[in-house]
């Protein structure tokens, strides 16, 4: 399991609204080490 994985699993236990964007389409940062993505939409409705 990544520290990345790790950071959205405890994220969205703590902000149990937190969701991703609908139509959202993630481009990633081309890079040789690791994939990330550009931007990350998400939508949150607070309880």
């Amino acid at each position: 399991m990544t520290l990345g994985s790790v950071e959205v699993r405890i994220a969205l236990e703590r902000l149990p609204g937190l969701r991703l964007a609908p139509g959202n389409a993630v481009q990633y940062v081309p890079n040789v080490l690791h994939r990330g993505p550009r931007r990350l939409r998400v939508e949150w409705n607070p309880a």
